[in-house]
């Protein structure tokens, strides 16, 4: 059977492109808890009527969860899960577990586990098996061998991306936004800190910016391997470029011999330079020096007051959108085309030709000379008007009921020490800290050749955690499980996962103890609370958090990171390059088994917030010397800040002071 083609929809237009482009599914978010808040996105009351018209033309709706909640908006998340369960949708897109049990609770709705929360093996396809998630979205930096390799030991739907944009960090697990000024990418706020300039030694770049997706030519690869849906990423995207996309890939869905022609409509699709990144099997050359979306036609050659003169490369109309690029690589916003000169005659015409000097008046917005024009949208598909105003009225749940399914818990005791834990990336650091200090001991491992592991005695395992890293792929699981055999058979019974779907990996043993990382995030109680009933005896709360948030929380046995450094980007795209800056931070890049970290040269230190937290109930906190380099005088230090309450000077506050937004 051919693929499912899922195509994005950001506003009622789009939506409409879609479906007249070829989609069989179309994914849309409303006013909250999606991952594109900047989009126009939907209002709740009109998906009966967006979804009938849908199911009328043989298409489904999906709709986009796939935000992490805090605490105070549970209530509200509950409501909205109820009301939507009255719309006909035909699946909700989730990244936070108190999505999944609310939906399993009021909806009844199919599930699909999100890009955002990063499965990339089987071992998550399984996890999704297990918990009835009827289809999985992978993470885009799977392999075609990968995928292949997931499609064969699991049995759950999976879909993948095949064109759009691409994010450096692997989505869900990016903190550079949320650094950079407390908008959580996580939370549908990204202010996309992998599109700017960085300054380096000796030169200032885009380092991070990645080329478009596009995998036209292997989709009769992907029908092959039995995928069920080819999504296209984009809700921020005008509908001429969701009806492009659609259009090629349906035409080549329904006939590969129509391929040439697909590219070629493709090439009109006035986004970035493309890459096939790691479906393709090449990733050399990802890395982009546009990172301004449209086609570029030319150089603002003169300016005045209220006008700009350009010289075309290609031709332009009236009633286009442009976007001139600032100097400082700035985002701008797109301008339409209203009024175009003739610079030699003074005439007014609808359209100009390449290699026509033309003036263009600018009252809305200031260009300067020698900046870069782009053409970002043209006059050549207008989508068919749809009404989806929608007269179904939905029955939203009362204050009293929101309240009791936020409260219905089913928390235990965990049996983990409470007290203060300690967690590195060294094994040196035993020959350096007295770990009997400590409540417990986190060393995160590398399933490399060496696997650094050293053999203690039993009395000094008991409060020793292994963490496993959060990428680990498919053609490497099976040799992850002979370590981790081994690693049992030497007394390691506790360890830290950094996904729920890490746990399939261990032999049934009723020794072994399991902890979440913050990478696994409970940013609310109701995804606490699940994360506890699947076996698991206690959590790190997620890096990104903020006092309001923590003061709300009613299970408070989870663990507070107090002392860390944020691996802000997580990739599995290398960047070779120095260390940089930009206007207020300096950053060091790290590589770990393939993967590129990047983090801040200073830490983040919220010891002035122990006393506070610990009269709220919270009674277990992290040290995390990841990034430090072993040695007596920092343990000491830092015992010393911890003990006094106060932060090193060096050092900063992220989200607890910011805020998570």
């Amino acid at each position: 059977m051919k693929p499912e083609l899922l195509l994005p929809a950001g506003n009622p237009e789009a939506f409409a492109a879609a479906i007249d482009g070829g989609a069989d599914a179309v994914y849309l978010g409303i006013e909250r808890f999606n991952a594109r808040n900047r989009a126009v996105n939907f209002k709740i009351f009109d998906l009966p009527a967006i979804t009938d018209y849908a199911h009328r033309n043989n298409a489904k709706i999906y709709l986009t969860l796939n935000t992490l909640i805090k605490n105070n908006e549970l209530g509200q998340l509950a409501n909205t899960i109820h009301m939507l369960g009255q719309t006909g949708i035909d699946a909700i897109i989730m990244q936070d577990w108190a999505v999944y049990s609310l939906v399993k609770r009021l909806a009844g709705i199919p599930v699909h586990a999100s890009t955002q929360m990063g499965f990339h093996n089987s071992a998550g396809a399984l996890l999704c098996d297990d918990l009835r998630i009827s289809r999985l979205i992978l993470a885009r930096e799977v392999t075609l061998p990968e995928l292949k390799g997931i499609g064969a030991n699991s049995s759950v739907e999976l879909e993948t991306f095949v064109h759009g944009a691409l994010c450096y960090s692997f989505s869900g697990k990016c903190l550079f936004s949320s650094y950079c000024g407390g908008m959580s990418a996580n939370r549908g706020q990204c202010r996309q800190p992998c599109r700017r300039i960085y300054q380096q030694k000796k030169s200032s770049d885009y380092l991070f910016s990645l080329k478009d997706l596009e995998t036209i030519e292997i989709v009769p690869e992907l029908v092959k391997l039995g995928v069920k849906s080819l999504k296209v990423e984009g809700r921020m995207k005008r509908p001429e470029y969701v009806y492009r996309v659609a259009k090629a890939y349906r035409m080549v869905l329904d006939d590969p011999s129509t391929m040439t022609e697909a590219k070629l409509l493709l090439q009109e699709d006035y986004a970035r330079e493309k890459t096939g990144y790691f479906l393709s099997g090449n990733v050399a050359g990802a890395i982009g020096s546009e990172v301004f979306t449209g086609k570029r036609i030319g150089e603002v050659t003169k300016t005045s007051k209220d006008s700009l003169s350009i010289i075309l490369d290609f031709p332009l109309q009236v009633g286009t959108l442009i976007r001139v690029r600032p100097v400082d690589g700035r985002d701008a916003q797109p301008v339409k085309v209203k009024k175009i000169l003739n610079t030699h005659t003074g005439e007014a015409i609808d359209e100009a030709q390449s290699g026509m000097e033309i003036m263009i008046e600018c009252k809305d917005f200031q260009v300067r000379k020698g900046e870069q024009v782009y053409l970002v949208s043209d006059n050549t598909y207008t989508p068919p008007r749809v009404n989806l105003r929608s007269k179904k009225r939905l029955i939203e749940l009362s204050a009293e009921q929101q309240f009791k399914l936020i409260t219905d818990l089913n928390h235990k005791a965990t049996g983990i020490e409470k007290g203060l834990y300690i967690r590195f990336d060294n094994p040196d650091w035993f020959d350096v800290i007295d770990i009997r200090k400590f409540s417990g001991v986190i060393m995160r491992i590398e399933f490399d050749r060496s696997l650094r592991v050293p053999s203690l005695k039993p009395s000094v395992l008991k409060n020793i955690f292994l963490e496993l890293p959060f990428f680990i792929p498919e053609e490497k699981l099976n040799q992850v499980r002979d370590a981790l055999n081994r690693l049992i058979r030497m007394g390691y019974y506790n360890y830290s996962l950094s996904s729920l779907s890490q746990k399939n990996l261990f032999p049934k043993n009723p020794k072994l103890t399991f902890i979440t990382n913050e990478r696994e995030y409970c940013l609310n109680d109701i995804s606490l609370d699940f994360i506890q009933r699947q076996g698991i005896s206690n959590v790190i709360y997620p890096l990104e958090n903020d006092f309001p948030n923590l003061n709300q929380y009613r299970l408070k046995s989870g663990i507070v990171p107090l002392y860390f450094y944020p691996e802000l980007f997580t990739s599995r795209m290398p960047v070779y390059a120095d260390d940089f800056k930009d206007e207020e931070n300096k950053y060091h890049i790290a590589h770990r088994n393939g993967i590129t970290y990047v983090y801040p040269t200073v830490p983040v230190s919220v010891f002035n917030l122990k006393k506070r937290l610990q009269e709220k109930g919270f009674k277990s906190f992290l040290i995390d010397l990841s990034y430090e380099k072993p040695g007596n005088q920092v343990v000491s230090q830092l015992l010393h800040y911890y003990g006094n309450g106060t932060n090193p000077p060096e050092s900063t506050k992220f989200n607890y002071k910011k805020g998570l937004w």
